[in-house]
């Protein structure tokens, strides 16, 4: 279940800065951009000895709700390079209540996964030193008796350390987060408004990290 690690990681930390300038910290409380807000990321992989960049559009769409849950879609795109056409990768589903990834979309959209995160393994507050572990099960519901996989990823906020990427300089919370069988995977994530900044994981020459490039407001 590859395609899943990471992916049940709720984007959280302080508070976002426009880009060029920083942001400090803010309560907790969780709001997601608004709908029309757009996030670029530069997208670096590493493998065999080969480094490969492509790039990805976050796009927030309209508020709506999924099976009776409130929640938020962000519809990702990817791009072989800067200005070449986008391909439409999927559509995330997220709670509104804490950014937690309940459902991942086709171009149809249709779900092709489905995840029940278990209650009580929430995040928040982030507060450095503190560890969890979230439990989820997911299944893809398009096969009639498609069985639910049971996912555990464990969950560490390392520090509070501000980190510089190409759209500006924030004050982020550094989580580490790690499922079976899986590297370790290094997060910078901002908490009131769930936008990840940063994410890193490698193991020799093989790696995969994200870089924040541009942040685009409605």
């Amino acid at each position: 279940m590859k395609i899943l690690h990471g992916l049940l990681l709720t984007a959280v930390a302080v508070a976002i800065a426009p880009p060029g300038r920083s942001a400090e910290s803010e309560p907790a409380t969780f709001t997601p951009p608004a709908p029309g807000t757009v996030l670029e990321y530069k997208v670096t992989i590493k493998s065999n000895g080969a480094t490969r960049v492509t790039w990805h559009t976050h796009t927030y769409l309209a508020r709506t709700s999924y099976k009776w849950i409130p929640v938020f879609r962000v519809k990702i795109d990817e791009r072989a390079s800067a200005k070449a056409t986008p391909k439409l990768l999927s559509t995330y589903v997220r709670r509104v209540s804490d950014g937690e990834l309940i459902a991942l979309l086709t171009d149809s959209g249709q779900p092709s996964m489905e995840c029940e995160i278990k209650v009580g393994e929430l995040m928040r507050p982030l507060v450095v030193g503190k560890s969890w572990l979230l439990k989820a099960r997911c299944r893809d519901p398009r096969a009639a008796r498609a069985p639910w996989v049971q996912v555990a990823e464990k969950r560490r906020v390392v520090k509070l350390e501000r980190v510089s990427v190409p759209a500006g300089s924030f004050m982020a919370h550094h989580v580490v987060a790690q499922a079976a069988g899986q590297n370790p995977v290094s997060y910078w994530v901002l908490e009131k408004s769930g936008i990840l900044v940063k994410s890193e994981s490698t193991k020799g020459e093989t790696g995969r990290s994200h870089e924040l490039v541009r942040i685009t407001r409605p």
